[in-house]
């Protein structure tokens, strides 16, 4: 049944990715149906003058006026005339063909669905977010035991997971590629994260009772961080909450300018969070590490021993030669610098707003 949940949800993103890549080709094509009907209109417009050229050079070698060899040069030249209009005619035949029209009539849906209209409800990007939400939502369902049907793992909750994670990425590349990007969209995007972080924090907090006081205040800075980022950014004129380049922090700015620094943050804290659950689920739990030989190292230095030892009794997230151990201590420093990040700009937002509230006055007095 996991497979088969796998193989939709992975063959559904594959058809949207085939659909972009086919657009782009249809843009191509079309491009090059425009460029054929500009030079058949100058085709048109050469042929109009040359008509009209050739009306005359008759008038005049009908003349009595006109010598022999006049008439000779003039006649060679109708002929030509007549030779480039046969020619043009058969250009006409192999441009116009009607499987151009029945091709973008077939189409139409596609090439409206895949740009800007008026319905933004359903703009590619949007409905990604929607089904980040109902992904984000059946991971959430799916994660209590009792909740499962009879042969599903934890494994689902935690594919569901990174499906959802993924979309993240795929909206934003839609909604530029299609210039579909919206308010709402930026919105809905911002606020699925922060529902998908603290549900996630809210079921850790459920499994390490030690840490809840401090899953807690990771879902306080998460949600504080972000809303008065956006919050403060917007009040004072500035085009969304990723507009950092004048800010004083270079860590922020380094964050939100530099997309490859803000994935490695991103990616590292979800990594760790699903790696904390998977540390605690039986079956997950006992899934080999990658690192070959990991029990050997961890023996042969007293150091990572102690660390070890230290993660299994103190923690109780398994050893270091697990899966799940592994990539939680190698997302640790991405985990730090991403919390880091979220306490700048908090400060950087309550500063903002601070230094502003002299013109925040003015606005409310004038209303």
């Amino acid at each position: 049944m996991c497979s088969t949940f796998g193989s939709l949800f992975g063959g559904g993103l594959l058809s949207l990715l085939l659909l972009i890549e086919e657009e782009e080709e249809e843009e191509e094509e079309e491009e090059d149906v425009r460029r054929r009907k500009r030079k058949r209109k100058r085709r048109d417009g050469m042929t109009t003058r040359t008509r009209a050229t050739r009306k005359s050079s008759s008038a005049r070698i009908s003349s009595p006026s006109s010598s022999p060899s006049l008439r000779r040069r003039k006649t060679t030249r109708r002929n030509d005339y007549d030779d480039y209009d046969e020619n043009k005619d058969d250009d006409d035949d192999d441009d116009g063909a009607w499987w151009w029209w029945w091709w973008s009539s077939q189409k139409k849906w596609k090439k409206k669905f895949f740009s800007r209209h008026d319905n933004v409800y359903v703009y590619v990007p949007n409905v990604i977010g929607y089904a980040r939400l109902l992904l984000v939502l059946a991971s959430f369902y799916y994660a209590n035991e009792e909740n499962r049907p009879h042969g599903w793992g934890a494994s689902v909750t935690v594919f569901a997971y990174v499906l959802s994670f993924i979309c993240d990425e795929l909206d934003g590349r839609c909604a530029r590629r299609f210039n579909q990007c919206t308010e709402f969209g930026a919105v809905l995007d911002m606020v699925t994260d922060r529902l998908a972080t603290t549900g996630l924090l809210i079921i850790l907090s459920n499994m390490y009772r030690d840490a809840q006081f401090a899953c807690i205040l990771l879902i306080f800075l998460d949600i504080s961080s972000h809303w008065l980022q956006m919050h403060s950014q917007l009040a004072i004129g500035k085009k969304g909450h990723k507009d950092m380049h004048e800010s004083r922090f270079r860590l922020l700015r380094l964050y939100y300018t530099n997309r490859i620094f803000m994935g490695v943050c991103c990616v590292s804290t979800e990594v760790l969070y699903l790696c904390l659950f998977m540390a605690r689920d039986r079956e997950l739990s006992a899934v080999r590490g990658l690192l070959p030989n990991s029990s050997g190292v961890i023996e042969t230095f007293s150091h990572v021993q102690a660390f070890d030892e230290f993660l299994v009794q103190t923690v109780g997230i398994g050893s270091l030669h697990t899966f799940a151990t592994q990539f939680a201590v190698l997302a640790i420093p991405g985990f730090l610098l991403k919390q880091t990040a979220n306490i700048a700009q908090l400060r950087s937002a309550v500063v903002a707003m601070c230094n502003h509230e002299p013109e925040f006055a003015l606005k409310r007095e004038k209303k």
